[in-house]
């Protein structure tokens, strides 16, 4: 289980393949849903323990989109973190990545 920020600064959980977002709180329970509006995906949280779910998911999960989500959240953390140059950040995060999910990443300007 793994927590990363989607671009608008929203969180997302990452779940073996499958992405989630936070849907309400409730009496400390977290209600979180697939980031797939027409999935019926949903899994509950209770102080970072499952409690309920994962339920099942009405689609394929999009490994390579959620894996490049990952890099780019790594990436981005590493530049607030490091005084390192943006080029070399990318370059050393980009060479571990397999060919098929670099091809994913968003290209740079």
């Amino acid at each position: 289980m793994q927590y990363i920020k989607s671009q608008q600064g929203k969180l997302f959980l990452q779940l073996s393949s499958d992405l989630y977002r936070k849907e309400k709180i409730h009496k400390d329970v977290e209600y979180w849903r697939c980031i797939d509006k027409l999935c019926t995906g949903r899994l509950n949280l209770k102080y970072e323990e499952i409690i309920k779910g994962p339920s099942d998911h009405n689609h394929v999960a999009d490994i390579i989109k959620n894996q490049a989500k990952v890099v780019v959240e790594n990436i981005k953390n590493q530049a607030v973190e490091t005084q390192d140059n943006p080029a070399v950040i990318i370059s050393e995060s980009s060479s571990s990545v397999v060919p098929i999910v670099f091809c994913a990443l968003p290209q740079i300007a």
